[in-house]
């Protein structure tokens, strides 16, 4: 955790720094989405940009509802480590407002719970992400972000055992939510 944290310091610092770049146009923020709480974690992202470009950095623990678990396994936990760009076409003067498009990497650690000798197993992702949404601003800096995401495994897909089952990640997963934000 304290290394993300110095990341995100750091590629905000850089932000700060563009020389180019009129201060009155770069803008920070913070956002939580709904998803991670729903299933018992937390989620936190910050993030910084200019005109139409922003950086983010996410981290989150997330627990996968049983429905998408495969049988025979169970209590699928995720900490995910993420660091994004997201691109507004439509915004003016970095509002950060409208439609959005985003691209990023993202590392998984996970683990899950073999059902049957409750055996527990670990393995990470490395996760390239490409997603979008739509930010509505309601109360001056404060705004709601609907958006989804596809999330495709670049490593980490391999057969693990645990206990006497083999436990297959998924390649490809996708998600839906709604984030609340408030930019400074």
């Amino acid at each position: 955790m304290k290394k993300f944290a110095i990341i995100l310091i750091m590629i905000s610092s850089i932000l700060f720094a563009q020389s180019n770049v009129k201060s009155s146009h770069v803008k920070i923020g913070l956002e939580i989405d709904a998803l991670p709480y729903i299933t018992g974690g937390y989620y936190f992202s910050a993030w910084s940009g200019f005109d139409n470009f922003r950086v983010r950095g996410v981290f989150t623990h997330f627990n996968s509802p049983s429905f998408i678990i495969p049988d025979g396994f169970e209590d699928q936990k995720t900490d995910a480590y993420t660091l994004l760009v997201d691109y507004f076409p439509a915004s003016k003067n970095s509002e950060f407002e409208k439609w959005w498009l985003g691209t990023g990497l993202e590392y998984w650690k996970n683990s899950v719970l073999n059902s049957a000798d409750k055996n527990t197993g670990d393995y990470d992702n490395l996760i390239l992400t490409i997603g979008g949404g739509y930010i509505w601003k309601l109360w001056g800096n404060f705004y709601i972000n609907p958006w989804a995401a596809g999330h495709l495994a670049l490593t980490g897909t391999e057969k693990i055992q645990i206990g006497n089952d083999n436990f297959k990640p998924k390649s490809f997963l996708y998600e839906a939510s709604l984030k609340l934000g408030w930019h400074f």
